[in-house]
Parts: C-alpha cells; structure tokens; sequence
C-alpha cells in the first residue's frame, strides 16, 4: 500500500511537473511573439517614414527580427510537441492558440 501511494504521488509530481512546462512554454511562445511583433511594426514604421536601407539602426533591427522570429518558430515548434498547438499549413495557428488562450 505504501508503495503504490509513492507510486502515486509520482505519477502526480510529473503530471504537474508537465503541466508547468506547458505553461512555461505558452507564456514564453506569448512574450516573444509580443516582442517580435513590437519590432516587426518598428521596423514597418523606420520604412514607411523613408528610412534609409542602409541605415545601420534599421539593418540591426532587421536581424534582430529574424533572429527573433526563428525563436517563435523553435518554441511553436517545441508547443506543437508538447501537444499545445497544431500545424496549420500557413504556420500561424500556434500564434493563435496562445491568443485564445489569454481570453
């Protein structure tokens, strides 16, 4: 009987342990996609008021927003198997789900 009540509480200790990853997860897929969609308006705006191309502040951000948007897409990825998200084929359903999610 003890035993199998130190079975138990294992098998609960995971299950939580589980659930706090999930969590952790979304709310980490929820901050960078928040942080990459902030940049991805700077940098629309610094084009859209004519900044030049070239100007290095503009290049940095640009790289910046790759870098960060590969981020978002590894842990899409990482929700997508942890079972938290589905493939959508135009690959924005993750974002999506963390919206629904906050409501």
């Amino acid at each position: 009987e003890e035993e199998e009540e130190e079975e138990y509480r294992s098998a609960e200790m995971a299950i939580t342990e589980e659930e706090e990853l999930r969590v952790r997860v979304l709310e980490l897929l929820r901050r960078k996609t928040r942080e990459c969609d902030e940049l991805a308006g700077a940098v629309e705006h610094a084009r859209e008021v004519g900044m030049d191309q070239s100007d290095e502040r503009l290049v940095k951000a640009e790289a910046s927003l790759a870098k960060r948007y590969a981020e978002v897409e590894e842990i899409a990825g990482l929700a997508q198997r942890l079972g938290l998200a589905e493939e959508e084929e135009d690959g924005q359903e993750e974002e999506e789900d963390v919206e629904e999610e906050e409501e």
